[in-house]
């Protein structure tokens, strides 16, 4: 059966392996470390999403309008959509998955300020926000490695891709 290659277990491969493994697709991860020594582990701010759990009126097309003016209107608009509008079911996904995030009193995602933002919209776990995201995925991951649709290949650093 044809896998597909994924280069680096930190965030972007764990989820591309878990999206393919979703739709039936077996993929192989070539990593230089395991994913608990991925770079994405050190990332402590946060996951920006108009979640509007703050009761601040937040949504998609506003986050849309500050990411795209934020990038001094040089990203492509698309990407800036697609990013934006899909961030709420992306955290929910993860919180569903369980991912530890801070919550509100009523058990909500807690959100802050971040980045320049005029809503409090970055979900986040205090200073772990990497570590616990990471975590969630490699748990996530696990379910797929014992059905063998995702298989690591541990031990190789990549300098140069040739195609």
């Amino acid at each position: 059966m044809d896998r597909v290659v994924i280069i680096g277990s930190g965030a972007a491969g764990l989820s591309a392996a878990i999206r393919l493994a979703e739709e039936n697709v077996p993929s192989f991860i070539v990593e230089e470390m395991p994913p608990w020594r991925a770079q994405s582990n050190m990332a402590e701010g946060g996951i920006n999403a108009a979640l509007d759990t703050m009761g601040q009126h937040d949504e998609p097309a506003l986050h849309e309008e500050e990411t795209y003016k934020a990038g001094r209107f040089l990203a492509c608009r698309e990407a800036v959509h697609r990013l934006t509008h899909s961030a709420p079911k992306i955290v929910n996904t993860l919180f569903a998955w369980g991912m530890s995030l801070n919550l509100n009193e009523d058990g909500t995602i807690q959100q802050r300020p971040f980045g320049g933002q005029t809503k409090k919209r970055t979900a986040f776990a205090s200073a772990s926000t990497g570590k616990q995201l990471m975590y969630t995925l490699a748990a996530r991951a696990r379910f797929f490695e014992a059905g063998r649709m995702i298989r690591h290949i541990t031990g190789f650093r990549f300098l140069k891709l040739m195609t």
